[in-house]
């Protein structure tokens, strides 16, 4: 479902995007045929089912829609260089709109939007960045879009608590990362509301909360 939501999303931002920088000032034409438009992934690979599959799907359906040229690259390592040496390599084949998947690329989104002031840039789930000290800061060519993650949690943790009625709930996450963590009190929020107004009597202890890395 995230990932759905994440493909849409993207795909409707960047269709919107891309026919507004490809018009030629003064007139109606497009140059959409000159756009290229890339994307780099986080540390998983481009068929992860989460967000590097859900943005790469967003991307894939808005340029097959305006057709235009497509391309992703995976950084070899998950820091600040590695992410920016993607970001240059594809500025450098001539791909200027740019999109990222997650708040690991904050740093790397502050210094390349400043860098490449002529190309576009999308950061989900995050925004850019000089280091986690300070505050952000979205340039003009950039758009920095943040899921509520909690939402859904909190109806995922209705949902649950209406369907088990009583007994004890768990919940597993992945990493431990911001969109995750999000998800998480949503859910436990959710569970809390369906006992307190639903009937329901639902619980979660503490021991019963955990996260892929921890629980192998």
């Amino acid at each position: 479902m995230k990932k759905r939501v994440i493909a849409l999303a993207l795909s409707a931002l960047m269709v919107t995007g891309l026919v507004g920088c490809g018009k030629s000032e003064g007139s109606g034409s497009t140059e959409d045929a000159n756009l290229k438009v890339g994307m780099v992934t986080d540390s998983g690979t481009i068929d992860d089912k989460s967000f590097n599959e859900g943005t790469w799907t967003g991307v894939t359906r808005a340029a097959d829609e305006l057709k235009l040229e497509k391309k992703y690259l995976q950084p070899s390592g998950e820091t600040h260089a590695d992410y920016i040496k993607e970001i240059t390599n594809l500025y450098d084949a001539g791909f200027k709109f740019i999109v990222t998947p997650g708040f690991k690329f904050e740093t790397a989104i502050f210094e390349a939007q400043e860098k490449y002031s002529d190309a576009k840039f999308i950061l989900l789930d995050g925004a850019p960045k000089k280091d986690d000290k300070s505050d952000a800061s979205v340039a003009k060519n950039t758009v920095s879009i943040f899921f509520a993650e909690e939402q859904s949690g909190f109806i995922a943790g209705v949902a649950t608590a209406l369907q088990i009625k009583e007994g004890e709930l768990g919940f597993i996450g992945g990493m431990e990362i911001p969109p995750v963590q999000k998800f998480n009190w949503g859910f436990q929020q959710g569970v809390k509301y369906a006992n307190e107004n639903l009937g329901t009597k639902a619980s979660i202890k503490a021991e019963n909360v955990e996260r892929i890395d921890n629980s192998v």
